[in-house]
């Protein structure tokens, strides 16, 4: 596991909605040697620990998370 959160920023503007939000997700490394995630919500102003966890034994890489059309995807070996 890394000891470096990776944080992906998610902007998804629309043309019908007026209000701008952001949200940012970020790992962590869990209890369970595994990878949890939580999210903030700019509308909110908080943080929301996920109900998902990842049990792969993949890596993450630092600084490669992209967000394309509502999904999160990070480069991993």
């Amino acid at each position: 596991m890394h000891t470096t959160s990776i944080v992906v920023l998610a902007f998804d503007p629309s043309l019908i909605n007026f209000v701008v939000e952001y949200k940012l997700v970020c790992d962590f490394a869990s209890d369970l040697e595994r990878y949890e995630f939580e999210i903030y919500s700019s509308v909110n102003g908080s943080w929301k620990v996920l109900a998902e966890i990842s049990f792969s034994e993949i890596k993450l890489f630092p600084r490669t998370g992209v967000h394309v059309n509502s999904i999160i995807y990070w480069s991993s070996f």
